[in-house]
């Protein structure tokens, strides 16, 4: 039986509708560049009208998944948005050893190990995908209210 937090292994969804936008960002793998990516982040979606809690919510997921990146692929890093009525996620890393991010059990008795675990629950959907060049763990974010596209001229 599947773990109900378990992700998928297909790549991540890219939203169709007209009014999606979707920005791509390439960083080197510094922990300095999470603080860049969710700053970005927050940004476009305040553009798309998104209420301040989700915004929280999506900059932690996204902190969570970049995360991961710079501290166990320890290689440059790509992260995708697309940004419509939710927001689909995807950061791509070139590690391509065979180990895999996965969901940790919760152990009070040892620090960290719960991004994945924050993710899994807040996402709409996540997964990982491989490629050729790495790997990809997206999410998908729904907000709890529903927002608007960005006002015209403000791209």
């Amino acid at each position: 039986m599947e773990e109900p937090l378990a992700p998928t292994s297909s790549a991540p969804p890219v939203p169709r509708s007209a009014d999606v936008e979707k920005y791509i960002w390439h960083f080197v793998g510094d922990r300095d560049d999470i603080v860049v990516v969710r700053n970005r982040l927050s940004d476009r979606l305040r553009r798309h009208q998104w209420v301040d809690a989700d915004i929280q919510i999506a900059k932690l997921m996204v902190s969570e998944v970049a995360s991961n990146a710079v501290v166990h692929a320890r290689t440059p890093f790509t992260v995708t948005a697309w940004i419509d009525g939710f927001a689909s996620i995807a950061v791509h890393d070139s590690d391509s050893g065979p180990a895999g991010p996965r969901v940790r059990e919760a152990n009070v008795e040892r620090p960290g190990g719960y991004g994945l675990r924050i993710v899994a629950t807040m996402a709409r959907q996540w997964g990982v995908h491989r490629d050729d060049d790495g790997k990809s763990v997206w999410f998908e974010y729904e907000p709890s209210v529903s927002v608007a596209s960005p006002p015209d001229g403000d791209g």
